[in-house]
């Protein structure tokens, strides 16, 4: 086989099977969680990596050219890249936590890198359609499972699908019904170019009006997915579903019918209204009657994040710092709200990455959104006008929801949204007369020193992902595997092992400490010496690494304390305070080890002093905006552990001071 013949066939094989492993990794992302498994976090990134490499291997070993549209999307990624360069600055100078801040830079590299392999595989339109019509049958393979769920009342499908809660009324495979909800919108979204290119391929008469097959689709499908979002109780979806489809309808239609349309999409309106309020009342009400509380208490959220973002407002605090810098969101989590993040992508964004930040990121995208949008809305193809208009209703409805919600924050939607963009981008050049500012996709260079030199930093940064994507695969494997009850010499030397290879983590440093903690309860002798020295040196380096995080002062004040040295450890814990002042759980958890203390004292005098300062803590915690009560301390999440004896030490000290009624904060 000649050299000539022999390249081609190399570039064909990477190119069908780049093909494949997209397919693949589209249809596996969904049956691991949405990709939150950290088994499936690594396989998507080895995925991205091999997608690459390849299209490397094309480029500057076969010489063929890219084709990714460079010349159309060069400021976008310019401007992107500039974003990541400044994120980077952050991690190195500004971040609060820069351990955090490197994490995101790497998942942003690799959706970035994601997004450019797929404008190289997405070369033609019969893959476009083909990766369409997988998503739509991803879409309706959720919408089955959860009504086969729903009807024969199962919390796992064949074992092995199981069920976010107890009370998930519909089959997800997201950790939060809402996502499960967006999910369905970004994939349906999908269909209707799919209808639009066979009616325009087709030689029956339909293809004449291909708007009316359209809108029987819309009549037929498009409600069934909807009625799946309402009755999985996703409101926020379900708003977003509307307005998505409403608008993704108005626009695809030419001006002639759109009077029409709204007249017949107002006549299906009111009669699905109609048919809600006569059989599903109740459901919507107790769907919908909580929702000014939630919103509420979300408000809650948005000032403080707000606040952080006042403190820094130029800069920002470091991406990816926000659960670590906010004292609202720590006293949520120990509450057992399990908010994960600020509900807000925009405000959360903003006050991580300031202004400047903030900026550079809309900027890159919107200017590729609209720019693409533009493209395809002046083609003569109804097939690329119309998934033009599909794609970018897909992500402006992100776009808005992301006001209220985290959905960028599940790989599965992040990847969607990816995928959009990329057929946005494609479907505005496939036929663009707009000329190129040089042939499209032409290699680096043809001198040979030059190449080998871009193919040396390609190979070094290919390793430094793939170091990233092991150290990221190592820390959460031991963190998802080991709870803080597991005190045992096996559990202790995978966190060692973990810990080797990313020292930079917190989160392992600090379950370490617990573990120590834990085996010097156990243990006596020079074993507990031995133990409570590790403890303490695994608590502070996690404070050195995350000095914002309550929980590894309190780490640190427990062991202390049981090494004999209690007012070092009631100061640590203090510190902890300090940093999320408005947190019950700690205040609690301090009174309580004083009020230990004052029982196990052995003089008079030190007695006197822990129950004072007891005291003190308990009239702190009774004046916060949430006061700590004799009558609500039993709800809080540590309580469940509550030994009789330390319950009654609790009441007896609220009986002693007094009790202080709770403020109305509303």
């Amino acid at each position: 086989m000649s050299q000539p013949n022999l390249s081609s066939f190399l570039s064909k094989s990477i190119d069908h099977l780049s093909y494949a492993t997209l397919l693949l990794l589209l249809f596996l992302t969904p049956l691991f969680y949405a990709g939150q498994h950290f088994y499936a976090v690594l396989v998507f990134r080895i995925i991205v990596l091999f997608l690459g490499g390849g299209m490397l291997v094309e480029a500057l070993v076969l010489n063929k050219p890219l084709n990714i549209e460079w010349p159309f999307i060069r400021m976008p990624t310019l401007i992107f890249i500039g974003f990541i360069v400044y994120v980077g600055f952050q991690a190195i100078f500004l971040s609060i936590q820069p351990h955090a801040t490197r994490v995101e830079i790497g998942n942003l590299v690799f959706y970035f890198i994601f997004f450019i392999c797929l404008l190289r595989i997405f070369s033609t339109r019969e893959r476009m359609r083909s990766v369409s019509g997988l998503i739509a049958f991803l879409s309706a393979t959720l919408i089955g499972f959860g009504v086969y769920q729903q009807a024969h009342h199962l919390k796992a499908i064949y074992g092995f699908w199981t069920t976010p809660g107890e009370n998930t009324p519909f089959f997800s495979t997201f950790l939060n019904q809402n996502h499960y909800g967006f999910f369905l919108l970004l994939c349906l979204f999908f269909l209707v170019p799919t209808i639009a290119h066979t009616l325009e391929t087709s030689s029956s008469k339909l293809r004449e009006d291909h708007e009316l097959i359209e809108s029987i689709f819309y009549f037929l499908l498009i409600p069934l997915a909807m009625a799946s979002t309402f009755f999985a109780e996703a409101r926020a979806a379900f708003a977003g579903e509307v307005f998505g489809f409403v608008l993704f309808w108005i626009f695809s239609l030419s001006k002639e019918r759109r009077k029409n349309a709204l007249a017949m999409g107002l006549i299906v309106a009111l009669a699905g209204g109609f048919f809600i309020y006569l059989f599903y009342t109740e459901r919507l009400r107790e769907a919908y009657q909580q929702l000014p509380n939630h919103f509420l208490s979300r408000m809650l959220i948005y000032q403080d994040v707000w606040r952080l973002f006042g403190e820094r407002s130029i800069g920002g605090w470091g991406l990816g710092t926000f659960t670590w810098i906010s004292p609202a969101y720590q006293s949520a989590d120990l509450e057992n709200s399990h908010w994960a993040h600020a509900w807000s992508e925009h405000l959360e964004l903003l006050s991580e990455t300031g202004i400047i930040g903030y900026s550079l990121f809309i900027s890159a995208v919107g200017v590729l959104t609209l720019k693409s949008l533009k493209n395809c809305l002046q083609s003569r193809s109804h097939w690329v006008r119309l998934t033009g208009i599909a794609s970018s209703t897909a992500i402006l409805c992100l776009a808005l929801l992301t006001f209220f919600d985290y959905y960028l924050r599940t790989p599965a939607i992040a990847m969607l949204a990816i995928l959009h963009l990329a057929v946005l981008v494609r479907a505005a050049r496939l036929y663009s007369a707009e000329p190129d500012d040089k042939p499209e996709g032409s290699p680096p260079s043809k001198n040979g020193i030059l190449r080998a030199c871009f193919l040396g930093a390609a190979m070094m940064i290919w390793l430094g992902l793939f170091l990233f994507a092991f150290h990221q695969w190592t820390t959460e494997k031991a963190l998802a595997e080991i709870t803080k009850e597991k005190f045992t010499v096996e559990n202790a030397d995978l966190l060692k092992k973990a810990v080797s290879i990313s020292p930079d983590s917190p989160e392992l440093w600090g379950r370490l400490g617990d573990i120590h903690y834990g085996r010097a309860n156990q243990s006596g002798g020079e074993e507990f010496i031995a133990e409570l020295e590790e403890a303490m040196n695994c608590y502070q380096k996690a404070i050195d690494l995350a000095p914002t995080w309550p929980n590894y002062y309190f780490g640190l004040g427990r062991v202390k304390v049981l090494a004999n040295k209690p007012m070092e450890g009631i100061l640590e814990m203090e510190k902890g305070i300090q940093q999320s002042p408005e947190n019950r759980d700690l205040r609690l958890y301090t009174i309580l080890s004083l009020l230990k203390l004052a029982d196990h004292a052995t003089d008079a005098k030190s007695k006197k002093l822990f129950e004072l300062r007891a005291a003190q803590d308990w009239k702190q915690a009774s004046a916060l905006a949430r006061p700590l009560t004799k009558t609500d301390f039993s709800y809080l999440r540590n309580s469940t552990s509550l030994s009789p004896q330390d319950k009654a030490r609790l009441t007896a000290l609220f009986q002693r001071m007094g009790e202080v009624e709770p403020r109305n904060t509303n």
